[in-house]
């Protein structure tokens, strides 16, 4: 969801988004949009009910729902077009068709979608890799910085991701273990883990249909050395992104008060540009602030949790002896 929101900001459109699908179908009542893009497998309410829903108000019965999927399983793409929806968007995320397709459903809006074409990476893979980087930053658009924070928001939510997988499964509760091993599906595939893919999927199948225990545990052990194998190769290798002494000759101790204001205007008006300028004066506030400060505010502002971020970051501009509006 944070990376389709970047994506979509980045290309000037106006983003909202729904935790659920029960929020989706209140956002939907409650104003016209101009296009809906759906995630199938959500808790409270799916993405297939919550389209249904929607197409049952007269008022949004022709609003354009996309839906946004990494699914395999037999008969989703048939429930899509059952519930209602329009037209799929694969996962992982390919920044060009993706523009393409909302281009295509907006037409005749005053919405100017570019259409970017991806980058030449001299192949569509690299043989043998655990996380295919030229692949993943192809469908990104050659966007390191967006690649690098999808790096460490999975290392951070889910190198855990097998022990809650297997902790819903003793609950029992096998909805929430299939969202487990699809989240890790779709977010494997946005940084070029394909290996992981493919045993999160399997995973994911096992549960869905049904298996017994037995059937499903003989899919996590590979799930399990899989994803060991991704989370090793985030921890030892450097991740891309800009130089920090680039970034410290931009951000002077001079002129870190202006940056840090202008850091908290964006947060306020919710735009994603933030997670830019939070990279451009990281080192400087890292030179000022104590390590779990600064670790707070990334996290916070790494998962578009704003309105928290805006009060962490007055509260350390009050440390800096900066004064925000």
């Amino acid at each position: 969801r944070e990376m389709a929101e970047e994506i979509l900001r980045t290309a000037g459109m106006q983003v909202e988004t729904a935790v659920n699908g029960a929020d989706a179908v209140e956002r939907a009542a409650a104003a016209p949009y101009d296009v809906i893009i759906m995630d199938c497998h959500m808790p409270v309410m799916d993405g297939f009910e919550a389209t249904r829903r929607i197409r049952a108000n007269p008022a949004r019965s022709t609003v354009p729902i996309l839906a946004m999927t990494a699914s395999v399983l037999l008969g989703d793409r048939e429930l899509c077009i059952a519930a209602g929806m329009d037209d799929h968007i694969a996962k992982p995320v390919d920044v060009a068709q993706l523009y393409a397709k909302l281009a295509g459903w907006i037409e005749g809006k005053r919405v100017a979608v570019p259409y970017v074409d991806p980058p030449v990476t001299g192949g569509d893979a690299e043989p043998g890799r655990v996380v295919d980087r030229k692949a993943a930053l192809a469908r990104l658009g050659g966007n390191e910085d967006m690649y690098r924070r999808l790096l460490v928001g999975f290392r951070e939510n889910q190198a855990d991701a097998v022990e809650r997988i297997r902790t819903a499964l003793a609950a029992p509760d096998l909805d929430a273990a299939r969202r487990d091993a699809h989240t890790l599906k779709g977010l494997a595939g946005n940084i070029g883990a394909a290996d992981l893919v493919r045993a999160a999927a399997e995973v994911e199948q096992r549960i869905a249909m049904h298996g017994d225990a037995d059937a499903i545990e003989a899919g996590m052990a590979p799930l399990e050395a899989e994803l060991g194998r991704v989370v090793a190769t985030i921890d030892g290798a450097p991740l891309p992104g800009r130089s920090t002494t680039a970034t410290l000759a931009q951000t002077s101790a001079q002129a870190l008060p202006a940056a840090v204001a202008g850091l908290h205007r964006l947060l306020v008006a919710d735009d994603a540009e933030a997670v830019h300028r939070l990279d451009d004066i990281l080192p400087q506030l890292i030179e000022r602030l104590p390590a779990d400060d600064v670790e707070s505010l990334v996290r916070a502002v790494g998962r578009y949790q704003f309105e928290n971020a805006v009060g962490l970051l007055r509260q350390f501009a009050a440390k800096l002896g900066i004064t925000l509006d």
